[in-house]
């Protein structure tokens, strides 16, 4: 079988451009750097923390805020066989591919979830948001269903994000990243302050979504138990560039 790739980037660079005291700065947190990521594999990235692992995910992702920038490169989907510069794209044809061709589970559920909003009104307004047509019961319907797929307890729909433990909340930030079924998942740090029976099912559940949606993941992680368990190639991130890759 052929390996189709799905996400690539052409020499990219992404830099934190400050002014501190009337005194530019540039950090180049990403630096030039070339990957090609396949349909249906789990690429991990790994590196020392401020190496520059959150910023490329950024990157790919397509939603970068000032003092982030841009500055070089190409970040390239491919989409009903085409191949798109994503920062060629108007922010509406942005908007539309988050989610949709592509999602992100950042670090720490608890800045994805509303903590005075209960799951599944999070959920309706995330699927209003990014489909077209839906009334609110259809929204709930998919929700109910997505829930039910993952293995997950219909109840957690009417809780609060306090009320449900870490490990359950992550899952719900993994379940709210794939119900619209994006070809690729960006994952930082998933497992990130989970005690290890907790981290092992939150990598479970991301083993299973891409094993039955045979999507693409991008895991970063500093547990190498993870990577040698989960991933099917590894790229080491340091200062900025990717310095090694391998299976």
């Amino acid at each position: 079988m052929i390996a189709v790739e799905v996400l690539r980037t052409e020499n990219l660079k992404s830099y934190y451009i400050l002014d501190i005291f009337g005194k530019k700065r540039v950090v180049k947190a990403v630096d030039d750097v070339n990957i090609s990521i396949m349909e249906n594999e789990i690429y991990g990235i790994a590196g020392e923390s401020g190496c520059g692992k959150s910023t490329l995910l950024r990157a790919l992702f397509a939603a970068i805020e000032p003092p982030q920038r841009i500055v070089g490169g190409k970040v390239l989907y491919r989409e009903n066989g085409k191949e798109v510069d994503v920062y060629s794209l108007s922010d509406e044809e942005r908007r539309r591919l988050r989610w949709s061709f592509i999602s992100y589970v950042p670090q720490g559920s608890m800045s994805v979830l509303n903590p005075v909003v209960k799951i599944k009104e999070t959920f309706k307004d995330f699927i209003e948001s990014h489909t077209t047509g839906k009334t609110k019961e259809e929204a709930y319907e998919m929700a109910k269903e997505h829930i039910r797929e993952l293995g997950l307890p219909i109840e957690i729909l009417n809780a609060y994000p306090h009320q449900l433990s870490g490990g359950m909340r992550q899952r719900v930030t993994i379940a709210l990243a794939t119900v619209l079924s994006p070809k690729v998942i960006i994952a930082d740090e998933p497992t990130t302050a989970l005690d290890v029976v907790t981290q092992r099912g939150v990598v479970q559940l991301l083993k299973e979504i891409q094993s039955s949606r045979q999507n693409t993941i991008i895991l970063v992680t500093h547990d190498m138990g993870v990577h040698a368990n989960v991933t099917d190639r590894i790229a080491i991130m340091y200062a900025g560039k990717i310095i090694e890759e391998g299976k």
